[in-house]
């Protein structure tokens, strides 16, 4: 979700641009809820399996993300912000050889609680797309390109792709791989690329109440660059940050249970006469629904 992240806050950022070079206006800082507790992990039982597969089925996933903006300027005061994401979306898989995965995203919204008419977003149409799930035959480097500037549907896109990962079959604790993506996009008019590298690394089997649960913990680093024309004005992006998910999954019925993330990202706004620094803290929650 990290690409999710910097998406919507760049379009936020550039929509308190001009607002930040006028008139200051300060709002109460507001506080991220508290991280859930974790659970200690407990030995590995003989009989818990050690391979993973997805099954085949239906789930329906919630997503909710609290991100913190604090805005910066040269010479005006400090702008903090809220934005809430809230997304709906579900998966259908059915195996063959590989895994064939299809994605329907129903809903998507971006909020921002310092103007929640003009700034709120939503996707206009439901959003469907399949993709694969079989880790051997992915692209180690994969290159994105979304539709359209400022385009909620690549949005979607990006929510679905980054929300279930691959895995490999056989697990094994400390076992690591890795991804990359690089994106060109548009935000606010302004033309840019993002690169990012994700790291997974199998950190636990759990056996809870019956249950045989894997937890792979991702961390993702991300850079971004970029120059345009945002209200008549030369402005030039750049930024950087790094994520932090643990993603679990129940082993025997080959289902990915839910997600706990939390990011921080740094990005720099600079026109010929002014300079704008933006500090983003998320804390992110994907749950399947129960039936």
């Amino acid at each position: 979700m990290f690409l999710l992240r910097i998406l919507s806050s760049i379009a936020l950022s550039l929509a308190l641009f001009s607002a930040c070079a006028s008139t200051p206006v300060t709002l109460p800082a507001p506080s991220l809820p508290p991280p859930r507790s974790d659970t200690l992990p407990t030995p590995i039982p003989a009989a818990i399996p050690t391979s993973f597969i997805y099954r085949d089925g239906e789930h329906v996933y919630d997503i909710r993300e609290t991100t913190i903006l604090t805005i910066q300027t040269d010479t005006a005061l400090p702008v903090f912000d809220t934005v809430e994401t809230t997304a709906k979306l579900s998966y259908r898989i059915h195996r063959s050889d590989t895994p064939s995965i299809v994605a329907t995203i129903d809903s998507l919204s971006i909020r921002s609680s310092r103007d929640s008419t003009s700034v709120a977003r939503h996707l206009d149409t439901t959003v469907v797309l399949v993709f694969s799930l079989d880790l051997a035959s992915a692209e180690p480097n994969q290159a994105v390109e979304f539709p359209s500037c400022d385009s909620m549907n690549g949005l979607a896109r990006a929510l679905a792709q980054s929300t279930l990962v691959r895995i490999p079959q056989t697990i094994t604790i400390g076992y690591t791989w890795t991804d990359s993506v690089t994106a060109s996009l548009c935000r606010g008019g302004i033309p840019m690329v993002s690169s990012a590298r994700s790291v997974y690394r199998i950190q636990d089997i759990l056996d809870t109440a019956g249950t045989s649960l894997l937890r792979i913990a991702r961390i993702t680093k991300l850079s971004l660059s970029g120059s345009g024309l945002q209200s008549s004005r030369q402005v030039t992006v750049a930024g950087q940050g790094q994520s932090e998910t643990l993603l679990t999954y129940d082993i025997s019925q080959g289902i990915f249970l839910e997600s706990d993330g939390q990011s921080i990202l740094e990005l720099s706004f600079e026109t010929l006469r002014q300079r704008q620094f933006v500090n983003q803290r998320s804390v992110s929650r994907v749950l399947r629904r129960l039936r």
